[in-house]
């Protein structure tokens, strides 16, 4: 194992799937990329087969040189499954998240553990999960695949980046970016949706947000 290395940095906060704020200053631990991306990878491995897709974001995938944590998104394969009386015959059907299941039984092994936040609090809920694998940091975000990209390109960051995907043209970020969404449209419940109509709108793939934004496509390790 390489040692790790105590650098100062903001530390950022970002409760749920698309939720970002202002970080405050701290001292994290930072780990080197290429030992990062290696876990991510066996992360993925665990899981890849109740993903219908499944991808690495955050600062690894914007090729930083180390990172505090690792961002997967990842949509869960959920399959209607139905239930069968002592005859054999179909008494309802429901649904079956297999990523969800596949979790929980990560959890009961003891490979992957719920990592509690600055508050002492867990975050395990339907959209995102805080954990920790091989003693490091993982943030799950677990779009449908219906919200793939928006979810994708708000988890790449970085968090100045994301603010102003989320805030609207006519307004200003806290951090005094001009905000990057069309005053028609906002984000809410992790869908891109027009304002005044409430319609949702699908962003199955990252380029689909920038071309509804109007934006020219950015690679992510050039997004500041």
């Amino acid at each position: 194992m390489h040692p790790l290395r105590r650098l100062p940095r903001p530390s950022r906060q970002s409760p749920g799937e698309t939720g970002w704020c202002r970080p405050l200053s701290s001292t994290v631990t930072r780990l080197p990329a290429h030992e990062a991306e290696a876990i991510a990878k066996r992360f993925i491995r665990r899981i890849e087969d109740a993903c219908l897709q499944v991808e690495i974001a955050g600062s690894l995938r914007r090729l930083l040189p180390d990172v505090g944590d690792i961002e997967i998104v990842a949509v869960p394969r959920v399959e209607s499954v139905p239930s069968l009386d002592m005859f054999g015959e179909v008494t309802q059907v429901g649904e079956v998240d297999f990523l969800g299941v596949h979790l929980a039984a990560l959890l009961d092994s003891g490979l992957i553990q719920k990592r509690p936040r600055s508050d002492g609090k867990t975050f395990w809920g339907p959209k995102a999960k805080y954990l920790t694998f091989d003693g490091t940091p993982i943030d799950l975000f677990t779009p449908s695949a219906e919200r793939w990209g928006l979810i994708l390109a708000i988890r790449t960051g970085p968090w100045q980046f994301s603010n102003a995907l989320v805030t609207p043209r006519s307004q200003k970020t806290r951090e005094g970016r001009r905000g990057l969404l069309p005053d028609h449209l906002r984000v809410q419940d992790g869908w891109l949706t027009e304002r005044m109509s409430g319609r949702r709108i699908e962003t199955p793939e990252e380029r689909d947000v920038f071309e509804l934004l109007k934006l020219r496509w950015i690679e992510p390790e050039h997004r500041l």
